[in-house]
């Protein structure tokens, strides 16, 4: 994290590639309630690099705010674009800071948000159609 203190606490995703093994029942562009709770970790990667994930729609959650919108002020923890989630070229390998698993149960959750519950129901979808 760019502040280097431990972070806990809810924050707004986008799903800005649903045709993943992780967010193919996600509806393209919508927004997730997700908690995330690390101390250290943000995503950088140099920009050759980050072009080719562009390129290829790699980027698959970023952080945004309520209207869906990426700003600086919103990223909890300093991630290049505000991205909080990247899969390989093929979509079966996805890379998170999100805990998906801490908002799958609506009555575990301060926000009653099943969220993450999406990302592994889309793992079942997935495995289901392989």
């Amino acid at each position: 994290n760019i502040s280097l203190k431990f972070i806990c606490k809810w924050t707004k995703l986008k799903v800005e590639n649903n045709g993943t093994a992780f967010t193919n029942i996600c509806v393209q562009n919508s927004i997730l309630n997700m908690p995330i709770a690390h101390q250290q970790g943000r995503f950088f990667i140099k920009d050759k690099y980050l072009n080719h994930l562009i390129d290829n729609n790699q980027i698959v959650l970023t952080y945004v705010n309520n209207k869906g919108k990426i700003s600086n002020d919103i990223n909890p923890n300093g991630s290049i674009m505000n991205i909080a989630g990247i899969s390989n070229e093929e979509g079966n390998v996805m890379g998170l800071m999100p805990h998906p698993e801490r908002a799958s149960e609506p009555a575990l959750t301060p926000l009653r948000s099943a969220d993450g519950l999406l990302i592994f129901k889309s793992m079942l979808n997935y495995l289901k159609k392989a």
